[in-house]
């Protein structure tokens, strides 16, 4: 009887620290996830800095602001999302080559470096294999 009573105060004990550490756990809470797009999480402060500093601008919105600003918020998200997938990364390499390309064609067509140069009003440096050409300035 002895260790049933034991067994029993020891269960009781844990589930009252349990319900405690749950109950402290909650008071204790960092942020919030309001809205996910995508991959992006629209955070409750986000929101919370976005209405103040639209209070701060004198900025008014036609209905809750917490419904409006989210909306915003993930409205701006897709469209950064959007420009990401539609974006081109391009190595350095690839831009010297499509410089030397072009110089290359204008220097042909037009005879010679200088006349080139002439013809454009802008100079040209030749850096290893590579052309730099700058802005002549009147």
């Amino acid at each position: 009887m002895k260790k049933f009573v034991n067994f029993r105060f020891i269960v009781t004990l844990a589930l009252a620290i349990f319900a405690n550490v749950a109950a402290y756990a909650q008071d204790n809470v960092i942020d919030e996830v309001v809205w996910v797009v995508g991959d992006e999480a629209i955070l409750k402060s986000d929101v919370e800095e976005a209405r103040m500093d639209a209070l701060y601008n004198g900025r008014r919105f036609e209905g809750d602001p917490y419904c409006v600003i989210p909306e915003e918020i993930a409205v701006q998200k897709l469209f950064l999302h959007q420009a990401k997938l539609d974006s081109v990364e391009v190595s350095e390499a690839e831009i010297i080559q499509r410089v030397d390309m072009m110089t290359n064609m204008y220097i042909q067509q037009i005879g010679s470096r200088e006349k080139m140069e002439e013809y454009f009003n802008k100079t040209s440096t030749r850096s290893g294999k590579h052309f730099a050409i700058t802005h002549v300035m009147d």
